[in-house]
């Protein structure tokens, strides 16, 4: 069995009791079957001090990486690569699938539609 996490404290409220529900050693804190998704990505909103006065704080940071699409090609990595860590024989898979993605992330890239149409004279009506 695998877990992914969002990492950061994201799932600290529900996660632990339902890994102990599980009864499967592997996907307990600090165990191979637990991967945080997080890995590489920059954390936003960490807190100079924490304080109950400073409302409610991540210690880490903003936990919520998930919700727009910049840690998108950080995460899909972290979990390409532990699956195939987890399923080796699968790794062919998942470095294809990997690949794929990034292709089609270089192909909508804004930066590189942009220099692509350069080329092209817009008219404007």
């Amino acid at each position: 069995m695998l877990v992914l996490t969002l990492g950061l404290d994201a799932e600290h409220s529900w996660l632990p009791a339902l890994a102990a529900e599980a009864r499967n050693a592997r996907i307990m804190e600090d165990r191979e079957g637990l991967i945080e998704v997080c890995d590489g990505v920059e954390f936003l909103d960490v807190p100079g001090v924490i304080s109950r006065a400073e409302g409610d704080q991540h210690a880490e940071g903003n936990p919520h990486i998930n919700v727009g699409p910049q840690n998108g090609r950080l995460m899909a990595e972290n979990i390409a690569y532990a699956l195939m860590e987890f399923d080796p024989e699968g790794t062919d898979d998942y470095d294809a699938n990997l690949t794929t993605q990034r292709v089609l992330r270089h192909a909508c890239d804004i930066d590189t539609i942009y220099r692509n149409c350069a080329a092209f004279e817009i008219v404007k009506s």
